[in-house]
């Protein structure tokens, strides 16, 4: 008898029994693939930044008279300008595409810091899978926290960046910190409350580690920080 043609059920489960397998091999392997190279553009992003930070202070880009660094948000490496006139140019000092991940800008800039947001896009999003932002405090010796916002969101000596995943284990799973020291320091949260526990939470809204940063500070390693090479 002549065989009618198609697949039977259990040629069709086969397939579908190879398929999930090639699947459930392929999709940790182009995660991890996609986590390494969002991972990576974090670092280097962080990079940007603290040239863009030394380029400010070096070229007193807010205008303001001083050498210093700016403590503000992120967007404010790109937006802030040295003139108040209508139409004189921002300082650009970080790509814009950087600028817009911004994980958390600020609502009002100081009074006499000139800027002109209309130059960025309104819709904010993550560059590569990551989010980028200054943060407000830093641990002092023996326990207590020193603001990095030492007047108007300048700071005469040091900033501190702290660059971290959009979506845990999907876009990337370190958390990255630097300040004007250079050196980078990641860690792993291991889960997504975890990122939001690592992740800055004070009540001005723009950064600042609570104990995890404390004995980051302190003991680095003990805190799982470790050097990014």
């Amino acid at each position: 008898m002549k065989r009618s043609s198609g697949f039977t059920l259990i040629e069709l489960m086969i397939v579908i029994s190879i398929i999930a397998i090639i699947a459930a091999i392929a999709v940790p392997n182009i995660l991890g693939t996609t986590n390494a190279g969002n991972q990576k553009s974090a670092v280097s992003g962080l990079a940007t930044i603290g040239a863009a930070e030394n380029q400010f202070n070096k070229d007193d880009s807010d205008g303001n008279g001083a050498s210093d660094y700016w403590v503000g948000d992120i967007q404010g490496l790109y937006v802030i300008k040295r003139s108040a006139v209508a139409g004189s140019k921002v300082c650009g000092l970080i790509p814009a595409e950087l600028a817009t991940a911004d994980g958390s800008t600020m609502v009002a800039y100081p009074a006499g810091v000139n800027t002109d947001t209309t130059t960025l896009p309104a819709v904010r999003s993550p560059l590569n899978g990551y989010w980028f932002r200054q943060m407000s405090f830093r641990e002092a010796t023996g326990g207590g926290s020193i603001a990095y916002n030492t007047g108007s969101a300048r700071n005469l000596a040091t900033y501190g960046l702290i660059a971290y995943p959009h979506l845990y284990a999907k876009s990337g799973r370190y958390v990255f910190f630097k300040s004007n020291e250079q050196t980078v320091y990641s860690t792993d949260p291991a889960t997504e409350t975890a990122v939001l526990g690592v992740l800055p939470a004070d009540t001005g809204g723009h950064g600042g580690f609570t104990a995890n940063f404390a004995v980051f500070v302190n003991n680095k390693t003990a805190a799982g920080w470790a050097e990014v090479k």
